[in-house]
């Protein structure tokens, strides 16, 4: 498992690369192009799986294979883009210093967290059949759906902590700390709702679907997560620890592609949907690690969580008098 991992992340690295200059390039006749011959050669990998039966281990190889023939099928575009640049022009330089720095980590996460996306479709097909795909996939859109809520924190945290010095330990660990708090309020709130009125949605809006309430329940607790998932990304940013996020993915994914092949065969949709979760809650435990470990300074108490501070008194009192101004 942890082969096929590795040969994903290098073949689809490369990929990534490719994806970059086209785009960078304004060549998007051939960023589209390549899309759509990997996409192509990825439905009919997956088609010949799922008629011949050859299970999980074999499915797993599609998506590497199909991005090895988008690079080979691509490669003399891209070779013909870096050719055509004179020595030394700016371009060149850009690229070679992303890829040599901290964007190689960048670059290496997406296949990671496309197979963190993906996989889980394909074991449940193989092992569950198409109908608990549908119905693994609308509780876990759903759930997608309430934490993209949150998103917008981590949207804010990128620039505001990028232009915060490395060196600035207390300003930094004051933003992180605030949006942990601030974040983890909004997203209990979230929480309670939807738990409680999930199956009178479900009802009204899925009511084919309402099987799905139960792994709904499950996968909300995701949400909990939230808050110190969407600080994580831009802390680790800050602080240049790009590739701490690739070493957490690269740790957590293949035993997770494990427990949930298991989970799944032994107990169902419930065994996936737990699954899920907990490569969540380990997602955030080693990345929170490693950025303690980065950076000690960064060390949250839960004290500091739940504690109201004169910060949040001077926010709670600025909120009540814009609330009044507006009413009266």
């Amino acid at each position: 498992m942890l082969r096929i991992v590795a040969l994903m992340v290098v073949i689809k690295s490369i990929d990534n690369i490719f994806a970059v200059t086209f785009h960078g390039f304004t060549r998007f006749k051939l960023h589209k192009g390549r899309e759509i011959v990997m996409n192509g050669v990825k439905s009919i990998l997956a088609f010949i799986v799922m008629f011949r039966g050859l299970g999980v281990l074999v499915a797993l190889f599609i998506y590497p294979i199909s991005s090895l023939f988008s690079v080979i099928v691509f490669s003399p575009y891209f070779l013909k883009i870096i050719k055509a640049m004179p020595p030394g022009h700016e371009s060149k330089g850009i690229l070679t210093r992303m890829y040599k720095g901290h964007g190689k980590f960048v670059v290496a996460n997406v296949p990671l967290k496309k197979l963190h996306a993906e996989a889980p479709v394909w074991i449940i097909q193989y092992i569950l059949g198409v109908e608990a795909v549908a119905v693994f996939s609308v509780a876990r859109k759903l759930i997608q759906f309430l934490r993209g809520l949150l998103t917008p924190l981590s949207q804010v945290l990128y620039p505001v902590l990028s232009e915060i010095s490395p060196n600035d330990k207390n300003r930094l660990h004051i933003v992180t700390t605030r949006a942990i708090k601030y974040g983890g309020f909004v997203s209990l709130i979230v929480f309670i709702s939807a738990f409680i009125f999930l199956p009178t949605f479900f009802k009204i809006v899925f009511p084919e679907y309402l099987e799905a309430v139960l792994l709904a329940k499950i996968l909300i607790f995701a949400l909990l997560t939230t808050p110190l998932f969407l600080m994580l990304g831009p802390s680790l940013y800050a602080v240049r620890g790009q590739k701490y996020i690739f070493y957490s993915l690269l740790q957590v994914i293949p035993v997770y592609l494990v427990i949930f092949s298991l989970l799944t065969y032994f107990f169902g949709l419930i065994g996936s949907a737990i699954s899920w979760v907990l490569v969540i809650y380990f997602l955030a435990i080693f990345q929170y690690r490693y950025l303690v470990k980065l950076e000690p300074g960064m060390r949250i108490s839960l004290k500091e969580i739940v504690k109201l501070d004169k910060y949040d008194k001077e926010l709670i009192k600025k909120i009540f008098n814009t609330l009044r101004r507006r009413i009266s």
